[in-house]
């Protein structure tokens, strides 16, 4: 498979062209399983054998006995969003669809939520991300990334869509989108 994206913990996996993407676990890895694994990079491929389960009500893939890492980039993975700002209360998948929302980046902590106009119990939540979002904190965002899983939190009363990283930028003002955060690993684009 290819790495389509990156997080704390693991990182989404393309299988081929028609499969949907799925989540690899690797926090748990053996030591030797995160040293081979330590550098990837979207767009590179992947070949192991992992244990199958579920989280979030979706597949993943964790406990990794073997891997390869094939270190040149073969895919970019330029996937097309689907907008799910006007259906945050709503939104929910059985797979690890590609998606896109704006909203107000609140970082509390380890918790990188999503603040989204209109929705009435349901925020974007930012799932383990391996960027500094630092200099989004309080800002309207657009973020894109991979669905992974709608969870709920009694403490707060609401529903988060869990979300792997691939872009976050300011909303479109005149042509173009701002980089806050300079020379970060995050890719910021050109809506």
């Amino acid at each position: 498979g290819v790495v389509s994206a990156l997080y704390d913990g693991g990182f989404i996996l393309t299988l081929g062209e028609w499969d949907s993407p799925i989540l690899v676990y690797t926090y748990y890895a053996s030591e030797e399983i995160k040293a081979q694994l330590a550098g990837i990079e979207k767009g590179v491929g992947v070949e192991f054998y992992a244990t199958k389960s579920t989280k979030n009500g979706l597949i993943q893939l964790k406990d990794i006995v073997w891997c390869k890492v094939y270190p040149e980039v073969i895919n970019n993975n330029n996937y097309s969003s689907n907008d799910i700002t006007s259906q945050m209360d709503d939104y929910q998948s059985d797979y690890y669809n590609y998606i896109r929302y704006i909203g107000r980046l609140e970082i509390s902590g380890n918790y990188y939520n999503v603040v989204v106009n209109g929705a009435s119990f349901t925020q974007g939540a930012i799932h383990y991300p391996i960027q500094d979002l630092s200099g989004y904190n309080g800002k309207e965002v657009v973020v894109e990334g991979f669905y992974a899983g709608r969870t709920y939190s009694s403490n707060s009363g609401l529903y988060y869509i869990q979300t792997v990283l691939t872009d976050i930028s300011l909303p479109d003002v005149g042509g173009s989108t701002e980089d806050v955060v300079p020379d970060d690993d995050i890719v910021i684009s050109t809506r």
